[in-house]
């Protein structure tokens, strides 16, 4: 109109911002057209895409491995052995991992835990598996009772038990031991256990090979018929059970006696001469058994097999009876100690034994300092 040129509206195919296929400032317009592609890279980007669809239906299918664990699990049991009870129960609702290991453990040691009383040891026991354990310490838990103890005889695959210095566990909670068919491992040194609570090793027979009942005061002979049937003990110790005499110890089994402490008991000589019908004893522990003699010393050197041997604070023996000594070939240590009636001369002679490699004479009051030059030779010590 009039000669004026009009200017093109927005969006009009004349204005400069739709050129290319652009709308207003610059944005793409809907009917725009895209970057064009050859058939061969859209059946390649096809492919693309079945196999990603594939790898994605593949790990649906397959079930979710787990996570490695953080740490092996024989670390775990032993982070779990130096905690008490209280954080092992906090550690186990936190970590899956350490809950599953708990469960399956087949070794606990609770052994000198302050901490340890019936509740604590009853709430540790519910999250376990008590048949899996084979292996039970709670050594030194001086505030256990017999009531903390009632689950004992659910332990039914245990083969190690340590009650040591557990003043106040009774007979009662060593009858439950009887159940215990598997039992071939038990420490109860320093227990109160008595004849009465004895009664429980008679259903050992066949599994028990080891029993140290050290310190034991209030066994006695009465109660020794108990252990005389355990024909596979190996290890045995009757030290300062100072209730048993000849007449009980008559009851130990020999046949397979492989180790036997009786230090500070009443065994006179007469109980070593039946001593010799052990033929395969290496270790013999009479230490302080002041009713041996040098009679008694020539029982000693027709076990042949014994390789260590103390007879130390046994004041009664002389030179006549450590002279038999000479006479054990296989033996590599000998304790003599405290023996004011030995002199020099029988310590030369036992010092010609070959295997001999430790000679204990602390405390021999005869022995001078002229038998230091044989001892310093070769492998006496």
């Amino acid at each position: 109109m009039g000669g004026r040129a009009r200017m093109p509206m927005r969006g009009a195919p004349g204005n400069p911002a739709y050129a290319k296929g652009h709308g207003y400032a610059g944005v793409p317009h809907a009917h725009a057209k895209g970057p064009t592609y050859s058939t061969a890279q859209v059946q390649s980007a096809r492919r693309r895409l079945a196999l990603q669809r594939d790898a994605i239906k593949r790990a649906k299918q397959q079930p979710e491995k787990a996570p490695d664990p953080l740490l092996p699990p024989e670390v775990v049991e032993m982070i779990l052995d130096q905690l008490d009870l209280i954080q092992v129960s906090g550690v186990l609702r936190v970590c899956k991992q350490w809950l599953a290991l708990a469960r399956r453990r087949k070794a606990v040691n609770l052994s000198f835990r302050t901490d340890l009383t019936n509740q604590s040891i009853e709430k540790f026991f519910s999250t376990i598996s008590l048949p899996r354990i084979i292996a039970l310490n709670l050594a030194g838990c001086h505030k256990l009772t017999d009531f903390g103890l009632e689950k004992l005889s659910s332990l039914s695959n245990l083969e190690i038990l340590d009650m040591s210095f557990c003043p106040k566990i009774t007979d009662k909670s060593f009858l439950q031991l009887s159940h215990l068919s598997n039992l071939k491992k038990l420490d109860i040194f320093e227990c109160q256990i008595s004849d009465r609570g004895a009664e429980a090793f008679k259903h050992l027979e066949h599994s028990l090979t080891r029993l140290m009942l050290h310190g034991c005061m209030r066994l006695t002979d009465q109660g020794m018929p108990n252990i005389e049937n355990l024909h596979s003990l190996k290890v045995l110790s009757l030290s300062n059970c100072f209730g048993i005499t000849d007449n009980g110890a008559h009851r130990i089994p020999l046949q397979n006696l492989t180790r036997l402490y009786l230090s500070r008991g009443r065994i006179t000589d007469n109980y070593l001469a039946q001593l010799t019908q052990a033929k395969q004893l290496t270790v013999l522990d009479l230490s302080f058994c002041d009713s041996l003699t040098d009679n008694g010393m020539r029982f000693l050197c027709q076990i042949k097999t014994i390789s260590v041997l103390s007879v130390s604070g046994c004041s009664s023996i002389s030179n006549e009876g450590a002279d038999f000594f000479v006479h054990m070939n296989n033996l590599e240590e000998l304790s003599m100690a405290w023996l004011d009636k030995i002199t020099d001369a029988v310590i030369h002679r036992v010092l010609g034994l070959k295997k001999l490699k430790m000679l204990d004479i602390c405390g021999c009051t005869q022995v001078t300092n002229a038998i230091k030059p044989d001892i310093s030779q070769g492998r006496k010590i």
